[in-house]
């Protein structure tokens, strides 16, 4: 892959990213938000694409996730995760974020491997794809970079076909306790907000 990637979308993506920036622009018009990991991921690897990964600035003030999605990159900075399922079909992954330094490259690089650090800022078009990124998809191999659990980046590796590694010793079995998260109903949200 050359430093000057663009992704194009096929027909069923671009309904699917539409679809997403429609619900977003009404929920969340006041937030930055970036469609970023594994659909992108799958998007370069021509692989079949099941949903679509939102993350968004800050926290939600609607009521708490009804359902959790297992993206694995439980660290300090995710607040929680929350699916939607829209009328159309289209599930989104959102993923709620703290931090001042909103950016496309600061949000991919949050992920834990670097075949997930890309993502996608509709409203002006503009792609990133780390460095780590790039190394990954053109060695097929997937690198551990940061704190994770162990099953998510198995399942990725088994998913894509590629063996992983985790070179730097990584812990990989960060929990929600370890990152100052509990889970409530099956949700994974931060210790400040449990419900009694």
């Amino acid at each position: 892959m050359t430093t000057n990637v663009k992704l194009k979308f096929n027909k069923k993506q671009r309904k699917m990213l539409s679809v997403s920036q429609a619900y977003m622009s009404i929920m969340f018009e006041e937030r930055k938000w970036f469609v970023a990991g594994g659909f992108m991921r799958d998007v370069a690897l021509g692989r079949p694409i099941k949903d679509v990964d939102i993350f968004v600035n800050g926290f939600a003030t609607d009521a708490l996730p009804d359902k959790s999605t297992d993206l694995g990159a439980l660290n300090a900075y995710i607040m929680y995760t929350k699916t939607v399922v829209l009328p159309s079909g289209v599930e989104l992954n959102l993923i709620f974020l703290r931090g001042n330094h909103w950016n496309l490259k600061n949000v991919a690089d949050r992920c834990d491997i670097g075949i997930c650090q890309t993502s996608l800022d509709l409203q002006t078009g503009e792609q990133y794809f780390s460095d780590n990124f790039k190394e990954e998809f053109e060695k097929k191999h997937i690198v551990v970079r940061r704190s994770t659990r162990e099953e998510h980046v198995t399942r990725v590796s088994n998913k894509l076909g590629f063996p992983w590694s985790n070179p730097h010793n990584y812990d990989l079995n960060a929990s929600p306790n370890s990152t100052g998260f509990v889970y409530v109903n099956g949700t994974m949200v931060p210790k400040q907000t449990q419900l009694s």
